[in-house]
């Protein structure tokens, strides 16, 4: 009688190991974080949103004036813990930038979607949904009340939560937003009023829009975008397309975008250009902010 190995097989054992070292890498990049930049304080509390929570990654610099929340792309879903650690996404462009902000004396909030739309519960529709925009606004709220000044900052489909929140005109809280290699998550059925955000531009908030100029996924988006902005009267629209980089995107874990093509691509990952794009954001948003006072 054929009898079970009580070790994983092969395949098992190599995804185990390879979820092992990413949570392992972030714990390291957490830690390099708080030990170079004086006085960092890193939690990972819940946040009240609407009628529910969301656990948030949260770095607080001494004397920070402005805060930036960021949105990752992909499904959103960070696995977040209560040390801090993150569980999904270390690949992710934001993610992999995050302390940049942090170095740069910005209070750095990075939400995990909220705890009722955690799995099992149906994830594919958030995104567009009234839900979506309520908890942005809440998290942005609660941010606002501790700097002067609050910026989102989305990557990839994170996008596609701005311009939600936008067309349910829920942003009223925010000083401006920064797109890095946008992406619309397909809605199902389609929503009127979040295709209605590209359509308007944003109105007149202030808008940074950033891509690379070979990144296939994000080209109608953005050429969607800079039509929809021209035009407007209020100078708020600006728009960064970068050549260069690495045509290589070497993932940390390969597991983690399965079926998703566009986050394993080098140009839309803005491979190699972090400190670029990351220091283009953050000039633009202590510029915004200092303009606004």
């Amino acid at each position: 009688m054929a009898t079970e190995s009580a070790n994983p097989p092969l395949k098992s054992r190599g995804r185990l190991l390879a979820v092992g070292l990413a949570a392992l890498m972030a714990a390291l990049a957490a830690a390099d974080a708080a030990d170079t930049i004086p006085g960092l304080r890193v939690e990972a509390p819940y946040w009240a949103t609407r009628g529910t929570a969301a656990r948030v990654l949260v770095m607080r610099p001494p004397e920070s004036q402005l805060g930036v929340i960021l949105l990752p792309g992909g499904h959103g879903n960070l696995n977040l813990d209560g040390q801090a650690q993150i569980g999904w996404g270390l690949d992710d462009f934001v993610l992999r930038t995050r302390a940049s902000y942090a170095e740069a004396g910005l209070t750095t909030v990075i939400p995990d979607i909220p705890v009722d739309r955690k799995p099992p519960a149906p994830l594919a529709d958030y995104r567009w949904s009234e839900a979506q925009a309520d908890d942005l606004r809440a998290i942005s709220a609660t941010l606002g009340r501790e700097v002067q000044r609050v910026f989102i900052i989305a990557y990839d489909r994170g996008a596609t939560a701005v311009l939600n929140t936008a067309a349910r005109h829920k942003l009223d809280l925010v000083s401006g937003v920064a797109l890095i290699s946008p992406l619309l998550e397909t809605a199902e059925p389609p929503d009127a009023a979040a295709d209605a955000s590209t359509r308007i531009g944003l109105g007149d908030m202030p808008v940074l829009l950033i891509d690379h100029q070979l990144d296939k996924c994000s080209a109608a988006l953005v050429a969607h975008l800079k039509a929809a902005s021209a035009g407007r009267t209020a100078p708020g629209f600006h728009s960064v397309s970068l050549p260069g980089g690495s045509a290589q995107f070497r993932l940390q874990d390969p597991f983690a975008y399965h079926g998703d093509p566009c986050n394993k691509d080098a140009r839309h990952a803005l491979a190699g250009l972090e400190a670029r794009v990351s220091a283009t954001v953050i000039d633009w948003v202590k510029a915004q902010a200092a303009a606004q006072r």
